[in-house]
């Protein structure tokens, strides 16, 4: 199946800290510095990818 659906104009950190909230129990608040590293990165002019996964007790930017 091709599913090819495009979402535009979603505020994608207010994603991640929605699921960040939901899952994780511990270190929360952690989730603010990702935030900053990730819009640091952002504003780099090299190609990125971002990896960010969360379970149970806390978040991991990669």
């Amino acid at each position: 199946m091709n599913n090819r659906t495009k979402h535009m104009g979603i505020d994608v950190l207010s994603v991640m800290k929605g699921i960040v909230d939901s899952h994780v129990k511990h270190y929360q608040n952690d989730f603010d510095i990702d935030t900053e590293s990730l819009r640091g990165a952002a504003l780099k002019k090299e190609q990125k990818g971002f990896l960010y996964g969360c379970a149970g007790n806390v978040g991991h930017g990669f």
